[in-house]
């Protein structure tokens, strides 16, 4: 059982935007105690929404998130691999396998833990979504590598029939290189001989 059972509200985890980033829709819940006699005590995970600065502060944090880490999976994963490490930890933190004399502290971490396991999943779990955030990760290591060298439009480039991608040569000697389906949404291209990047400027 995943969040989605809890709050059967439509979600789209991850859109691109003009300059190929990614959005996530930020969530808050809210958590509702009800005890009955005898019975694991259960939560009601409600949605709220957040607006103006403290939406793009969530924003921001959620963009951050490292959703493998959160799964305890390596980014080389395969999907089956994923899938079996969400089943896995969805059991461990779901609500009603916690005793019920858990202290409201430590429940609460639990279902913090068990969300962010299901936003997780939500991402990778989905190919689409699991490739925008791929890209969104590839880009941010690029940015820790050093400056952008030049910006170039997807035009500027030479289109190679064979393997259905766009290149540019680099001033090193080497290539930047694109597949067709990445040129979409990519903005930052590597050097595949030196650490120089460039931006690729998409039409607005």
């Amino acid at each position: 059982m995943g969040c989605e059972d809890l709050c059967p509200s439509k979600r789209t985890p991850l859109s691109p935007t003009p300059c190929g980033a990614v959005i996530l829709c930020v969530f808050i819940f809210t958590l509702e105690e009800r005890s009955e006699p005898g019975k694991f005590r259960n939560y009601v995970i409600r949605e709220g929404s957040l607006l103006g600065q403290r939406t793009l502060m969530a924003l921001e944090q959620t963009l951050k998130k490292d959703w493998y880490s959160i799964l305890g999976a390596d980014p080389s994963a395969n999907m089956s691999d994923l899938k079996q490490k969400y089943q896995k930890l969805i059991l461990l933190y779901h609500p009603d396998k916690q005793s019920a004399d858990v202290p409201a502290g430590t429940m609460e971490e639990c279902m913090q833990k068990f969300i962010e396991i299901d936003q997780a999943w939500k991402i990778l779990g989905n190919e689409e979504t699991k490739k925008k955030y791929d890209l969104q990760r590839h880009e941010d290591e690029l940015r820790n590598v050093g400056p952008v060298d030049a910006q170039v439009r997807l035009e500027e480039m030479s289109w190679n029939q064979g393997d259905e991608s766009f290149s540019l040569s680099c001033r090193c000697g080497g290539k930047y290189t694109v597949s067709k389906d990445e040129a979409q949404e990519a903005t930052l291209i590597s050097c595949d001989a030196c650490s120089l990047i460039v931006e690729l400027l998409h039409q607005s």
